[in-house]
């Protein structure tokens, strides 16, 4: 189904809105995978999703959107807390983007992160400054790490995309457990170590993600915080 759309500067573009056909394909854990959604679509559909919580993978032409779980976000939240405070503890300075889109027009993909940050990269994006409000893959680096969490079933694989991209390292945590992944040759590939944070194994987010039920999260951040001040230096 198709409308039209009339932005105030007077020019004109079709708004297109996803509704049940064949070509809307329902996945599991309540994601929908459109399929033949051109490039220019995607745009609009940006638009129109922009102040949605929805969590998306756009990939030649097919779009998955799903819309995510309190443990989903329970959880992004915690390793993105963990990283912050872990940033703080060592002096390092990061940028942390969120849940900002990353789209890369000449190769017609594009991913909304579960979380993701600059690290080697964040003084190129500082003396950015305020030039856009979006993130422009053609000129802006790649984020340094993305945080993924993957309890539901996706249907559409979303580290190809991050490759693509040109995202170095992926902390990805699913059912089975927590991975770090780094970018090697186009692909990602598990790594005891994180990228970023060299000294950090990925055991001990593993394990202090494994207790959150039997702990507070301050608790869960100050645990952490003390493992981080004995082993820094490691």
């Amino acid at each position: 189904m198709s409308t039209s759309h009339s932005p105030d500067t007077g020019s004109s573009a079709e708004l297109f809105v996803a509704s049940p056909t064949p070509n809307a394909a329902p996945s599991t854990d309540g994601a929908v995978v459109l399929r033949s959604v051109s490039w220019r679509q995607y745009e609009s559909l940006l638009e129109v999703f922009d102040n949605q919580s929805l969590r998306h993978t756009y990939d030649s032409g097919r779009l998955e959107l799903m819309s995510p779980t309190l443990t989903h976000d329970w959880e992004k939240h915690l390793l993105a807390r963990l990283l912050d405070r872990m940033a703080e503890e060592l002096g390092v300075e990061t940028k942390g983007i969120g849940s900002t889109t990353l789209r890369l027009a000449s190769q017609e993909i594009g991913v909304e992160p579960d979380e993701c940050f600059y690290i080697a990269n964040e003084p190129a994006m500082r003396a950015r400054g305020g030039r856009g409000d979006k993130l422009d893959l053609a000129n802006d680096p790649p984020p340094d790490l993305a945080i993924e969490i993957d309890v539901t079933s996706s249907s559409l694989p979303r580290l190809p995309v991050f490759a693509a991209i040109g995202v170095p390292e992926v902390w990805r945590l699913e059912e089975s457990g927590l991975q770090f992944l780094r970018l090697v040759e186009g692909g990602y590939q598990a790594c005891g170590h994180s990228v970023a944070f060299p000294f950090l194994p990925v055991g001990v987010l593993q394990e202090l993600v494994q207790n959150k039920h039997g702990h507070s999260e301050l608790q869960l951040v100050k645990q952490f915080t003390a493992w981080v001040r004995e082993h820094a230096g490691d």
